[in-house]
């Protein structure tokens, strides 16, 4: 995938995400009745793995690949998070559940077509969240699965090209945080990328216009435009590597534009839940 950006664009980013800002309260709820979580897809990005690998999320992990590679694209594999993020309600039948499942389902077939369980590895993220990774052509599947009664709902999924290999174990939630956000910036997934933003970094970049970005706590039109802006042709990232500090954790990586510049990710903890609160040049 490429992107393409302006210096100013990139400038504008560096300038309004800083290391300094303090991450206001992510708003995470707890899970629905039915066991899936019902409040922003960040909800779900727990603190640190908790348990040995969850078999049964990554077997359920496979069928969800199998299918998906068959065609047979289901809005009900989704968790509701999931399809009110990539697929916003735009008929009165839609507004009534809060998302589209024909939008949900033209998502997967445009952005998982390329799923792959080649070399699948699990982490628990907690007792009901399961980190999947698996090699993809010339990239990586990312699968996110919660719990939702006696089976499993993907959360998260993405397909990248181009991004280096990784080594989630080290620390599995702050570390999907960071490489989710990468992977969908790079891929141009503008709101993707949005949900794992600090509330605090995501008014800075894009700060409110009116009564309801006041509500959303940021411009989304200027934010999908920041975001999809970044890269100047960026072809994918290189030479990632997590490391904690004082602060949370840090993820720094090359940006590949023809040759690598350095990135810096940073991480902060808000009610539990890992979030980026910087994404600038190195």
């Amino acid at each position: 995938m490429k992107l393409v950006t302006s210096a100013l664009a990139l400038t504008a980013i560096t300038a309004v995400i800083g290391c300094g800002s303090k991450p206001a309260p992510s708003g995470a709820t707890a899970p629905s009745a039915a066991g899936v979580a019902s409040g922003p897809i960040g909800a779900t990005t727990t603190v640190a793995a908790t348990g040995p690998v969850d078999s049964a999320a990554l077997a359920k992990a496979g069928e969800f690949a199998k299918e998906l590679q068959a065609g047979k694209l289901k809005a009900a594999m989704l968790t509701p998070a999931f399809k009110k993020l990539i697929a916003p309600a735009t008929t009165e039948a839609d507004k009534a559940q809060g998302w589209s499942d024909w939008g949900a389902e033209s998502w997967l077939a445009e952005h998982a077509k390329g799923v792959s369980t080649d070399q699948a590895k699990g982490l628990m993220l907690d007792a009901n969240t399961t980190l999947v990774t698996a090699k993809s052509a010339a990239g990586r599947t990312l699968m996110r699965l919660v719990k939702s009664g006696s089976t499993y709902l993907i959360d998260w999924i993405d397909v990248t090209t181009a991004v280096a290999e990784f080594d989630f174990s080290q620390a599995p939630a702050p570390a999907f945080a960071a490489v989710a956000f990468l992977d969908a910036t790079l891929t141009k997934q503008s709101r993707l990328a949005e949900s794992l933003l600090a509330p605090a970094g995501a008014a800075k970049l894009a700060p409110p216009l009116d009564e309801l970005d006041a509500k959303r706590g940021y411009n989304a039109g200027i934010m999908g435009i920041k975001l999809s802006n970044f890269g100047s042709a960026a072809t994918g990232a290189t030479n990632l590597k997590l490391v904690k500090d004082a602060a949370g954790y840090v993820l720094t990586c090359d940006v590949v534009h023809g040759e690598g510049r350095p990135f810096i990710i940073k991480l902060a903890l808000v009610d539990g839940v890992w979030l980026v609160d910087t994404f600038m040049p190195n």
